[in-house]
């Protein structure tokens, strides 16, 4: 069930059943936050309808994707005789978060004891879960 409507006169979203409340509850400031949590709430609406909302069986989604996988295999290309990097993410602290809560990296130090810190999206191209993976995509570079 939908919470949110929008209004045909002007485009501005509105709370079903609700409208004069959510329209004349708060004077000023307040009248503002009340129509950006309504904008908000049709924005997971339209979301949900669309079939982009995703509610995960967990808090973190980390854990879904990687379980309790600390160990992964990054290509470094600055090490010209054997570029796979072994890196150990360390459980208590594998994750930052930078951009606003909006950009998730994964962080380690590898066997040289050198920093790593590496986003979801880089797994498959520069990251892998196994030593087998990043050696077939390394032998692919290659080529």
């Amino acid at each position: 069930m939908r919470l949110t409507k929008k209004r045909a006169d002007n485009g501005k979203y509105y709370l079903s059943g609700l409208a004069e409340v959510s329209n004349s509850y708060h004077e000023g400031y307040g009248r503002i936050q009340v129509g950006c949590a309504v904008e908000k709430l049709a924005e997971y609406e339209d979301l949900e309808e669309q079939g982009k909302l995703l509610k995960l069986p967990c808090a973190n989604w980390m854990e879904i994707v990687f379980g309790n996988q600390e160990v992964f295999w990054g290509i470094d290309m600055d090490y010209i005789e054997n570029p796979i990097r072994e890196i150990s993410v360390d459980g208590s602290e594998r994750m930052t978060w930078y951009d606003g809560w909006k950009t998730v990296v994964l962080k380690g130090a590898d066997e040289n004891g050198l920093d790593w810190e590496f986003s979801p999206e880089e797994f498959g191209k520069t990251v892998f879960l196994t030593k087998e993976e990043a050696e077939a995509a390394l032998k692919e570079m290659s080529e």
